[in-house]
């Protein structure tokens, strides 16, 4: 009877880990006009009444194209009711980004020797 109860725990503690360290983003409302919007960044734009997510391929003056759902599309700024970008979770920064600092930082010491 021991056995199956520990056996559960341990489920339960590997799936609350994994929970915690899933890669969530969360997304934080940017103004258009004084923001500078980054080329293969991920955004959600607002033009009508929903938001759709799309990467940013291409930046003009008064256009901008964009990659949504595998399909280009060119959007007018001036129809953009609302941009937010995406940020990394608490959870991811905590996790990924300290490992990416010493993967890079052992490809440096490596291409050194």
């Amino acid at each position: 009877m021991k056995s199956i109860f520990i056996k559960n725990k341990q489920y339960l503690i590997i799936l609350f880990a994994g929970f915690l360290l899933q890669s969530c983003n969360t997304y934080k409302t940017i103004d258009l006009e004084q923001t500078q919007l980054i080329k293969n960044e991920f955004y959600k734009i607002k033009q009508r009444h929903k938001f759709v997510k799309v990467q940013m391929l291409e930046l003009k003056s008064t256009t901008m194209v964009v990659l949504d759902n595998a399909q280009r599309r060119r959007i007018v700024k001036a129809d953009i009711k609302k941009i937010k970008v995406r940020k990394p979770s608490i959870f991811q920064k905590i996790y990924c980004y300290p490992r990416k600092v010493r993967d890079n930082f052992m490809y440096a010491l490596q291409s050194i020797s």
